[in-house]
């Protein structure tokens, strides 16, 4: 007769099978996570498009900007004033982003000329939106409490410095702040751009290997340039009409352009990613998506995690 004693194989076996079983269910979660992860991604997108239509139509079809100097539009900027000069600057009633030159004390609260989230931050003080919509879920990022106890938007011109970028928004913004030669070349933010033009997405990840992507470039080399936000399968995408797609390739924008680089690039610049990754808008039809992921530190933030 048949022994019904389990031997030290069998146990092994089903050991192996358990394993097996559930590295498959943690894999099929995952997935089922990420997909709901992409599809609030996608809404706080269209949200935050929304939102700046919605300032747009109260300011003459402009979106949001704060203080801009074309002489210094090849350095935008983001998270001033609250960077490392000035680290005690936190919520103050003063907080205003476009203080008088003679206010002593709103100046500490004004933002550097040419700040790309001090002109995303003000949808937060001007429409309905809250600080969690600028997070996205698939990262380990959290909403910015305002400094707690009674402050609000109100109390703050941006997000607080690099760090507080790092932490708590999740998102590029087309940066509004052209040069003087792409205005002459008839560089507009408003709403008479086209309807493919690309004004936010998950955060640019930055580095200078974006420059090398082009039309041309393989499609796995092209996964290389997308937001860390997706574990790099790409990145959500609002587009100036309102809807937001998931790319899976920076070259997205108009005329397939690289929407994380300035200057020439896509289908008219096949051997050309872009001119560099941190800079102002080329031409009217140039996307270029800030900040970055790699220059704020977020990516270190959230290996740290």
């Amino acid at each position: 007769m048949r022994s019904q004693r389990i031997t030290l194989v069998d146990l092994c076996t089903c050991l192996v099978m358990l394993a097996l079983l559930s590295t498959t269910f943690l894999a099929t979660r995952h997935l089922a996570d990420e997909s709901q992860n992409r599809k609030k991604c996608a809404s706080n997108l269209r949200q935050i498009g929304q939102a700046i239509m919605l300032y747009a139509n109260e300011n003459r079809g402009a979106y949001p900007r704060t203080i801009f100097k074309p002489a210094q539009a090849k350095k935008p900027t983001w998270g001033t004033p609250y960077d490392e000069k000035n680290k005690d600057l936190g919520a103050s009633t003063n907080a205003n982003p476009f203080s008088a030159d003679d206010d002593t004390e709103g100046l500490k609260y004004r933002p550097a000329a040419n700040d790309v989230t001090s002109a995303l931050f003000l949808l937060m003080r001007t429409q309905d939106i809250t600080s969690e919509v600028f997070i996205c879920p698939s990262t380990k990022q959290e909403k910015f409490d305002f400094g707690a106890g009674n402050n609000t938007a109100m109390n703050w011109t941006n997000w607080p410095g690099n760090k507080g970028l790092a932490e708590h928004l999740s998102y590029s913004y087309q940066n509004p702040y052209p040069s003087q030669a792409a205005i002459d070349k008839g560089f507009k933010l408003n709403t008479a751009i086209p309807v493919d033009f690309a004004v936010a997405s998950d955060m640019n990840p930055g580095g200078n290997a974006l420059t090398k992507i082009a039309t041309d470039t393989p499609v796995e080399q092209q996964a290389e340039g997308n937001s860390h936000n997706h574990q790099g399968d790409g990145q959500n995408v609002l587009y100036v009409d309102g809807h937001v797609d998931f790319k899976t390739t920076p070259l997205c924008g108009m005329k397939d352009e690289n929407i994380f680089t300035y200057g020439d690039s896509g289908t008219d610049f096949p051997k050309k990613g872009g001119e560099g990754v941190v800079g102002p808008p080329s031409g009217p039809s140039d996307s270029i998506l800030l900040p970055t992921a790699q220059d704020i530190g977020a990516d270190k933030a959230e290996a740290q995690k």
